[in-house]
């Protein structure tokens, strides 16, 4: 009866803390959508974009759609979404055909990690996908300038830091040196945000994303141990 008694209080405890874990996330999404820090340097808040009308699925970001996990061991960050020509033409949804985020689940799926591709049905996330900047970059596709180093400053601030604290991975992969840039300036402003002692993070892009045997043991043993993946 005891164990019963004690088994309920903590899922109650469970459940009370994932209900938590998501008011705040809608807080968060809430106030990302009425950001506006950066309408001076030529980037565009999705919710912004066509009167918004893409942005309705109650999430940080496009790439946070396709996976966004709030108790995810892994979280990915790239260094921004696309453009918004980009973002119009697919109606805030990831294409299926992208490279580099076919690339990705090959990636995740050689440390076991099996993920859909966007626009196919999955029951549940698996990992945390989000960018290092929410706002769009003025033009069409995929490439094209880096945003202002401001940019990445305000965002890393106001969301990325806020993101890690939220789902307090045991391991962040970071895609391009910004992305990894963006995420060692969260942690260089104290400690880790989850209060452990480091901020985990790993840099996968230096040219084309690769995954060498190297990193793939050693991410699977950061997300076995909760130790950086360097």
């Amino acid at each position: 009866m005891i164990d019963i008694e004690r088994d309920y209080t903590a899922q109650n405890r469970q459940d009370d803390c994932s209900r938590d874990k998501q008011v705040r996330y809608f807080e968060l999404v809430e106030k990302r959508k009425q950001c506006g820090q950066c309408k001076d340097l030529k980037l565009t808040n999705p919710s912004k974009c066509d009167e918004g009308v893409y942005d309705i699925q109650g999430h940080i970001g496009p790439w946070t759609q396709w996976q966004g996990n709030l108790n995810a061991d892994l979280m990915i960050v790239g260094q921004d979404w696309g453009s918004k020509g980009y973002y119009i033409e697919n109606e805030g949804v990831e294409k299926d055909t992208n490279a580099t985020n076919r690339t990705i689940r090959e990636l995740l799926s050689s440390i076991d990690i099996q993920i859909a591709l966007p626009n196919l049905a999955q029951r549940e996330s698996a990992v945390f996908f989000t960018n290092s900047i929410l706002c769009l970059r003025p033009g069409n596709g995929l490439t094209g300038p880096t945003p202002p180093a401001s940019s990445f400053d305000n965002c890393s601030k106001s969301f990325l830091r806020p993101q890690i604290e939220l789902v307090n991975p045991k391991v962040v992969v970071t895609l391009g040196h910004k992305a990894y840039s963006s995420a060692d300036d969260c942690s260089s402003r104290g400690d880790h945000p989850s209060g452990g002692s480091h901020m985990p993070h790993s840099s996968l892009s230096s040219g084309p994303l690769r995954f060498t045997d190297t990193l793939n043991s050693r991410a699977k043993e950061g997300l076995a141990t909760g130790e950086a993946c360097p």
